[in-house]
């Protein structure tokens, strides 16, 4: 007992001298003297084995609590970077973990998805306890992934990519892909998980999402007529389908493109087709509210500022340091959750992805299909001209 208590006034103290280092006090004088008015430490807390410390500590009336939150270098010059600091008024919860997290965490598929239970795997990173943390997109319905560029959002959409490509068969899954920049989703080229072309010119987006929109009526009433309410539930198996997007802003300004995807978020829960959505900044300018509000998961890289920050709806990211470090919402979680995101470089992607690449004879297939079904099409669409015609005469 009596080293126990030893070491909380140690730690006691460390924090007190945070506090005189950094100024944060009030004075009044006394005669000739000038004492100090320093925040009251209510608790700590030492968990050993958790390797955490804990402090709780209220600051005098007069000290503005925001003085505490700017002053967030004083405490990682006493105690190190990896620690959280939480506000009630003028109370403060002080955490500060003894484990830190990787500088940099290799994209491990077997590690990433070893201890995962659900249907759909979103690998989402490590936490500072060092705990992988993997979600299932079934149960957290379509993710929102945003930060500036170079915060790792590119990265972050690659290794769930390359983990769905993996984890499920093309059988299993369809992937939809969207890419106006013509970057990020060029190596996902003829994947066999991939269903129609990449779509990269803006002609060719309502078209897809039309398809989408076909398939969600579809499936809606195959539901119906088996009276079932997950697409799970079908006695006729039917895949998931991941419709991903790359940077949502670059879409064509068009009400019916909000329409197709704000449909996809509200009914693709129950039939099978989730979204996946970058996006640098997620105002009201790129993304449609009703659209956001559907987004269960969303991902938060390092913003530029606190004001982008609290439009990602991730207070606290501008502060985020590190490559790949992001802050996570879900409904699970009653706060934000911080993680380092795996690191999948493109040689590790493209390396990957020969192993479910379509061979040059199934490519030359598919396009003869592709050709014979355009013709059928132009060949019926002109009977239905012809019968009309002849009705007419």
């Amino acid at each position: 007992m009596i080293k126990g208590f030893l070491e909380k006034q140690k730690a006691k103290g460390k924090l007190l001298q945070a506090f005189r280092s950094g100024e944060l006090y009030l004075t009044y004088k006394s005669g000739k003297n000038t004492h100090l008015i320093l925040p009251i430490i209510h608790y700590v807390g030492i968990d050993k084995e958790a390797q955490l410390l804990t402090y709780v500590f209220s600051i005098p009336l007069g000290l503005d609590p925001k003085e505490v939150i700017k002053k967030r270098w004083l405490f990682e010059q006493q105690f190190g970077q990896n620690l959280e600091i939480e506000q009630e008024n003028k109370r403060f919860t002080l955490k500060i973990f003894g484990k830190s997290y990787p500088k940099k965490l290799k994209w491990d598929f077997e590690k990433l998805t070893e201890s995962f239970e659900g249907q759909i795997p979103i690998p989402c990173g490590i936490d500072r306890h060092g705990r992988i943390i993997c979600i299932d997109l079934v149960e957290n319905p379509h993710l929102l992934i945003a930060g500036f560029t170079g915060s790792g959002k590119s990265t972050q959409v690659r290794s769930i990519l390359a983990t769905l490509i993996q984890y499920f068969s093309p059988e299993e899954l369809e992937l939809w892909l969207i890419d106006m920049k013509m970057v990020e989703f060029q190596f996902y080229r003829n994947v066999k998980h991939v269903k129609e072309d990449i779509v990269v010119k803006g002609k060719d987006v309502k078209p897809l999402l039309q398809k989408i929109d076909d398939e969600l009526e579809r499936r809606q009433e195959l539901m119906f007529n088996e009276g079932v309410t997950h697409i799970t539930q079908l006695k006729e198996k039917q895949p998931f389908i991941i419709v991903a997007i790359d940077e949502v802003a670059s879409l064509p300004n068009d009400k019916e493109i909000d329409e197709y995807l704000v449909e996809i978020s509200n009914r693709g829960r129950a039939l099978g087709v989730y979204l996946i959505l970058s996006l640098l900044r997620p105002d009201s300018k790129n993304i449609d509210s009703r659209l956001k509000g559907n987004l269960t998961c969303t991902m938060g890289f390092k913003a530029r500022d606190r004001i982008n920050a609290s439009v990602i709806g991730m207070k606290g990211a501008e502060n985020l340091a590190g490559d790949g470090r992001f802050l996570m919402s879900i409904p699970d979680y009653d706060d934000l959750v911080e993680l380092q995101a795996p690191y999948l470089s493109e040689k590790g992607l493209e390396k990957l992805l020969k192993d479910y690449k379509k061979t040059d004879e199934e490519i030359k297939k598919e396009v003869e299909q592709k050709q014979i079904d355009e013709v059928k099409g132009e060949l019926s669409e002109k009977n239905i001209f012809g019968v009309l015609d002849n009705e007419k005469a």
